[in-house]
């Protein structure tokens, strides 16, 4: 029975591995390094051929435990079927989605059905192609494929307040100042910026006292920030001196260059959290197949109609809201999505929101990689360029349930550690580089030991910006997480 058992998993790892090369590259989302399954290897005593990792355990997401079939064909001799029980450990980039798995231990060769005769000299012919020093680089969501999800993580409190959704046919834009907006004087002219816009935003302190808003093609200006934009048919005289100062280099060429023309967008304000739904032209719907669920073709928003109560279902940071028109009012629903949501095909347009529908196996999926922590390394060098602008002295708010705070009159994401007088205390996070890690290491110094921080699901998830960091090395010294 023993026996029997073993060639039934090494025929439907043979399979699944010839599969899943046949696939490979039509895998999206396959990692650029993964040359797929199966591999292999050739030496002196012949070629062993082996096939992708069925995981039993990842431990902390360091340590794997797994298991191989493989073919080996001995120099000069016949093909031998057999699997290989292992250890190893992981190195995950989730930037680039892959997994780097080393220092392989070799617990067990089987060969079901080989005379012991022959079993010794074929284990010893197998751990010859995989050596300890041995590296394999396979791509991270074929590995978190294969883990069995057996257990979610613990949930932790989060904010469910539906955001400002905002609804437009033609072209538009959201303003967002991040709550009561932030003032700063620009020294030597009569114009002061918003801080914590979105959006690059300027006022005059002196009369008219208007706003103007590049909007990345065209300059608007109004009486108010919360509506009344118009084009600006020229910028205020003192422009041109924040044109020429070296603190506003990015914005030499916006103030300097003709705005363009044509009708502007239109200008969404909210000084809360908030969305947009944009359609080009009149809302459209397709019928996806085998439910009773429409979704919005002509949008990049995850929009969808349940055709039994026509109530539309929008998915907005991970989160689903329910309303019966697009003008609302929205609710929080991601714990009773019409069970129709799990039935999206695969091969579907709309199946990329599978990962956000409770009980699917791409939501078990992403669960278990937002566990995975990514390492990075600061790079000094590069550190030392980075410029914080700040309106006034630094000011800090603490991010609930964690001991960091973050800095509240800046456009730059910075989060203080500890008291603020510490080597390298203060980590600059670059803007707009999504929410994937909820977790991020501080770099060891000499008289501070390296760190793993996690922050609070009240904040943004933070991302160490690309250019200042690279991957962890063996030099390098981290907190074992």
């Amino acid at each position: 029975m023993k026996i029997t058992s073993l060639i039934v998993f090494v025929a439907s790892a043979l399979l699944a591995g010839d599969l899943a090369a046949k696939s490979s590259k039509s895998n999206a989302t396959s990692a650029s390094t993964d040359p797929g399954w199966p591999r292999q290897r050739t030496n002196e005593k012949g070629s062993l051929v082996y096939y992708q990792p069925q995981v039993d355990a990842w431990t902390n997401f360091k340590q794997l435990d797994f298991r191989m079939a493989f073919s080996l064909t001995p120099k000069g001799g016949k093909e031998i079927v057999g699997i290989l029980e292992l250890q190893a450990q992981t190195d995950v980039n989730v930037d680039d989605r892959s997994v780097v798995i080393s220092n392989f231990k070799i617990k067990e060769v089987k060969f079901p059905g080989l005379d012991s005769a022959k079993t010794s000299q074929m284990d010893q012919a197998v751990r010859s192609f995989l050596p300890p020093d041995h590296v394999v680089v396979m791509a991270l969501d074929r590995l978190v494929a294969s883990v069995e999800k057996t257990q979610a993580p613990a949930a932790v409190p989060v904010q469910n307040d539906p955001p400002a959704i905002f609804v437009s046919n033609t072209p538009a834009i959201l303003l967002n100042v991040d709550g009561e907006a932030v003032r700063a004087d620009i020294a030597g002219t009569n114009l002061g910026f918003v801080v914590n816009s979105n959006f690059p935003l300027f006022f005059e302190k002196e009369s008219p006292k208007e706003y103007y808003l590049y909007t990345g093609q065209q300059w608007l200006k109004s009486a108010s920030m919360e509506g009344g934009w118009a084009p600006a048919p020229k910028l205020p005289r003192d422009m041109s001196k924040v044109a020429n100062d070296p603190k506003w280099a990015q914005m030499k060429k916006p103030i300097l260059s003709p705005s363009a023309k044509g009708k502007p967008p239109t200008i969404f304000y909210s000084d809360k959290p908030a969305e947009v739904i944009l359609f080009q032209g009149q809302p459209a719907y397709a019928q996806i197949p085998g439910t009773q669920l429409s979704y919005a073709t002509n949008t990049d928003a995850d929009l969808f109609v349940y055709n039994p109560t026509q109530d539309y279902y929008y998915l907005a940071a991970g989160r689903w809201f329910q309303a019966p028109n697009l003008k609302g009012p929205w609710t929080f629903t991601t714990e009773h999505l019409p069970p129709d949501f799990a039935n999206i095909p695969e091969n579907s347009p709309a199946a990329r929101v599978l990962v956000s529908v409770p009980g699917t196996e791409e939501a078990k999926d992403a669960v278990l990689l937002a566990q995975i922590p990514t390492t990075a390394v600061v790079d000094p060098k590069a550190a030392e360029q980075a410029k914080v602008t700040y309106s006034g002295d630094p000011e800090f708010k603490p991010i609930e349930g964690t001991s960091l705070e973050y800095a509240t009159n800046t456009p730059d994401k910075v989060i203080k550690v500890g008291d603020g007088k510490e080597c390298g205390s203060c980590l600059l996070i670059h803007k707009g580089h999504g929410q994937r890690p909820r977790r991020f290491h501080k770099r060891s110094t000499r008289s501070h030991p390296a760190r793993l921080f996690t922050t609070s699901p009240m904040l943004p998830s933070p991302l160490l910006p690309r250019g200042l960091s690279r991957r962890a090395t063996p030099r390098d010294i981290w907190e074992v997480s």
